[in-house]
């Protein structure tokens, strides 16, 4: 009995739309990565002498957790724009199989599809509220 191998699927997406938006999601995450970084540099001074050491440290870590989730968003759109130059953008990481539109819609840059995630669990492809981090 034959096992069958997943047949590798080339990508069917826009691959002009999907690159406009990831560089605007690439320079909209580098502008927020700048703003953090000028806020994680600001010595505690210049904010007022009202915050105690303890919430200024709180504060600090706060800034330092949001950068690094932005640099981490910041490289998976980087590795989708990647991919979708080299024409593998859409397709499974692990399995090969063409990840469904709905999942693309929801997160431009899942590398895997639902059946994929789900056996690896929910470590990969989080991001925090996209809107939470948006500048006003």
């Amino acid at each position: 009995m034959k096992t069958s191998q997943p047949t590798l699927k080339r990508n069917k997406y826009p691959s002009r739309a999907l690159q406009q938006y990831f560089e605007q999601q690439a320079r909209r995450l580098e502008r927020a990565i700048q703003q953090q970084q000028e806020l994680i540099q600001q010595p505690g001074a210049t904010r007022g002498e009202l915050l105690d050491e303890a919430a200024e440290v709180t504060e600090q870590a706060s800034n330092i957790g949001i950068l690094e989730q932005l640099t981490r968003e910041l490289h998976q759109v980087q590795a989708a724009q990647a991919r979708l130059a080299h024409g593998r953008y859409g397709i499974c990481e692990d399995c090969g199989r063409a990840i469904p539109a709905a999942r693309l819609k929801a997160l431009p840059y899942a590398t895997l599809c639902v059946r994929c995630q789900t056996l690896r669990g929910p470590q990969r492809d989080t991001t925090l509220n996209k809107r939470a981090l948006t500048p006003a």
